[in-house]
């Protein structure tokens, strides 16, 4: 009786070994595949804002960071330069990111219909950078859209998709996080209201 209770104690000793040599290979395979994207894997597929966009009192809005990003040319530019000019829609996705796809039409007709009243910086988060964002783009319809990518530092959100609205005092007017429907009149009386609050100053 001992001797099969031994056995069995000793075959599941060795079936839970396995079993943690197996979950340690895996975390070693990111380090042999190489350190992981610097945006978590976590686009955000069930954060779709339908909400219109809902601007924060001026007197309410926190600083946006700057950052630095790179365009088509691997130029350096920071984006507290296209802030001072007009308002900034900061967008920030990635070619792997499933929900952040069906967005950059409506982004790509927000940059030809609002030029000169706002700058949009779709700013990619893909690993390769400009690279990347070029060979993605390169045969997809909306030729106006931006090709742009990260710089060395710059805000890493939380979820991809993730759009934020900067003012031109460099502060965040309103941001959200999932795919937003740019094809609504929001976006339009929210750039009447900063071109207002400009005016106003």
């Amino acid at each position: 009786m001992n001797t099969e209770m031994d056995a069995v104690k000793f075959f599941r000793t060795i079936a839970f070994g396995a079993i943690a040599i197996g979950f340690g290979l895996l975390g070693l395979r990111n380090y042999i595949d190489g350190p992981p994207d610097p945006v978590p894997l976590r686009a955000n597929p069930a954060a779709h804002a339908r909400d219109p966009i809902a601007l924060t009192d001026p007197a309410q809005r926190p600083p946006m960071t700057d950052f630095v990003y790179l365009d088509a040319e691997n130029v350096r530019h920071q984006a507290r330069d296209e802030w001072r000019e007009r308002p900034v829609l900061i967008h920030f996705w990635a070619t792997w990111c499933g929900p952040c796809l069906p967005e950059l039409p409506g982004l790509a007709a927000v940059v030809a219909k609002e030029e000169g009243r706002l700058t949009v910086l779709p700013v990619s988060l893909d690993r390769d950078g400009i690279a990347t964002v070029q060979k993605f783009l390169e045969d997809k319809p909306f030729k106006s859209l931006p090709v742009l990518a990260s710089g060395p530092d710059f805000p890493i959100p939380s979820a991809l998709p993730t759009s934020i609205l900067v003012d031109r005092n460099g502060r965040i007017a309103w941001t959200t996080a999932g795919a937003h429907p740019w094809d609504g009149p929001d976006l339009d009386q929210a750039l009447d209201t900063l071109t207002a609050e400009t005016a106003a100053r």
